[in-house]
Order: C-alpha cells, then structure tokens, then sequence
C-alpha cells in the first residue's frame, strides 16, 4: 500500500456482498466477511490488485440498487461476467484513503459519490455494494454540500442515462417538446428534470405516470402528464400531438415495441425514439432473442413495414 495516506495500523476486516452462479439475489446473494484491504473495482490497471497512484479508497454509506444490476446477475453467464461479482454500480460514501496523484484533487474525509459502469463490472467483478471500494479518482466526484450522501448515491446511473438520452443524442433545444413515458421512475424522475432545463420556459415536457405519482411528476417540470391508468397513452400522443408533432421521446417502460411502431403519428421526421429500461426477458437466451428483435426493429424497411424514425 505504499501509494495510499491512510491512518490505518492494523489488518483491516470488512464485509461485502457477492454471488457466484446466475439467479435471483435471495438465492444467490452472499454476505462475505474479507480480511485486507479491498481490490479496485476500476482503474485502467483493473486487473491489479494493488492501489494505485491514481486510486481512492472510500468508506461507503450507500448504494443504490438498479434494475440492470438484478438483470445482470440473474441472465448473463459466466463467459461474459467475471464471477464471483459484486453487484450494483454506484455509490457515496467517505474517502479514505487517497494514491499519490489524487492529493491535490481531494482530501481524506471528503463526502464523494460514484459510478462503476457495467462493462467494467462484468470484466473484473468488482462493484460497489461492498463496505469499502477503491476506484480509480475518474470514477469518483466531490459531494454538492446541497445534497445529503443517501440522495449523492441515486444520481449516477439514472442521471448519467437520462442526460445521455436526451441531451447527448436527441439533443433537447430551447422551445422543443419531448415525450418521457414512465415519468416516476429512477429514470424518469431525471429525465423529467433535465429536459425541463433543457427545452426551458418556452418548451413542453409531456410525461406518463400512474395516478399516485402525477402530482409528483408535475411538481418536478411536466407540463402534461398522462395517467395511464385512466388513458391510453398512444392514443393521447395521436391526438394531441398529431398535427404538432413532438421533437424527442424517452420510452423508460419498453415492455412491448407499440410506442415505437406508433410514434410516427405524432413524432417529427427526423425525431428520435429513445428507449430505455426495457424487460428483457427471463433468460439469457431470451435477452439475445429481445436484443436481436429490437436491432431489427431500427433497421427494417418502411417498405416491408419498418418505422421511418430512428430508434436509439
């Protein structure tokens, strides 16, 4: 440990939690007691067990738990994830220990939140539901004095998909309008937020929720919001928005594919469809058959009966 600045003495005793076979967390969810200090989750030496120059240790105090991270470890197989894994990706906690070239950027004790992405959890087997994690400082941020350390630990997947979706590639303007379905969600809730900011005042944000959640979802910057336990969604979207048509869409409930196949009754040309959060089956096989179906489905013809709007 000669890169690290840390008050510790003694052999360290930790606790984490893994699984080692496919299945549902009750079944296959372990609680391990580890003595010594923890491997890096990510770094670009990953594959190391030592902690880097690069590196930090922290301390973690929550973890929020996504729904890729239950479908990871109960579809994919052993040749595509490093078992045993640590599941769930992002965190916030208490930084503990620092490497030599991340001195300047924080401090020991800083209040920080974090992100592992899945590709490099499904290499090394290494995420964040763990007492400790040691990441590499690209992965890990300083804590908003705003936000409390259980609210920094829901931002990273779900912020980081949201503002990908909808400002990195369908690219929300001032003025425009966007459809988010599945306004309350982990998802949801973040697109709802950034695409108020992004189309501003003068935009329209329409967004679909059951009943409970349509004050909640009108409180965070929709404009519309569609109970869609009371309304046919589709329909609505035909009607209100056929002769002025939307400029994005963010499907976060994905279950079937009739949004998509409908959309370009009230999406513009050239407007994206963006879908996220979809039930990908109950198998791994499955998950490749569902894959398979969507990547069609973006690519089939209008002429044999494709959609003319691009599907991302």
């Amino acid at each position: 440990m000669s890169h690290a600045t840390s008050s510790d003495t003694q052999k360290r005793v930790w606790t984490k939690y893994e699984y080692e076979r496919s299945g549902p967390p009750r079944e296959v969810l372990q609680l391990k007691t580890v003595e010594g200090d923890p491997p890096p989750s990510s770094s670009p030496s990953s594959s190391s067990l030592s902690f880097g120059p690069d590196d930090v240790r922290v301390k973690v105090s929550y973890v929020s738990l996504n729904p890729v991270c239950y479908k990871i470890m109960k579809d994919l197989p052993s040749f595509i994830l490093k078992r045993p894994c640590v599941p769930e990706l992002d965190f916030s906690g208490v930084i503990e220990a620092l490497g030599e070239n991340v001195k300047e950027e924080f401090k020991i004790g800083d209040e920080v939140f974090g992100f592992v992405d899945s590709s490099t959890q499904m290499k090394t087997g290494r995420g964040v539901l763990s007492e400790y994690v040691v990441l590499n400082r690209d992965c890990v941020v300083r804590k908003p004095a705003a936000l409390s350390l259980d609210q920094a630990a829901c931002l990273p997947l779900t912020g980081l998909t949201a503002y990908k979706a909808l400002v990195e590639t369908c690219k929300l303007a001032p003025g425009q309008s966007v459809f988010i379905n599945g306004g309350s969600g982990g998802v949801g809730v973040m697109a709802v937020q950034i695409a108020r900011h992004a189309v501003g005042p003068e935009g329209h944000v329409i967004a679909s929720c059951s009943t409970q959640n349509v004050d909640l979802v009108k409180s965070i910057g929709a404009d519309t919001v569609i109970d869609y336990k009371t309304t046919d969604v589709i329909s609505y979207l035909k009607e209100h928005y056929g002769t002025s048509p939307l400029d994005a869409m963010l499907d976060n409930v994905g279950s079937d594919m009739s949004l998509y196949y409908a959309c370009p009754a009230f999406l513009k040309q050239g407007g994206i469809h963006y879908r996220v959060g979809a039930d990908m089956g109950d198998s791994f096989f499955t998950v490749v058959s569902n894959l398979v179906s969507l990547t069609l489905a973006s690519k089939w013809p209008v002429w044999l009966g494709g959609t003319d709007r691009e599907l991302a």
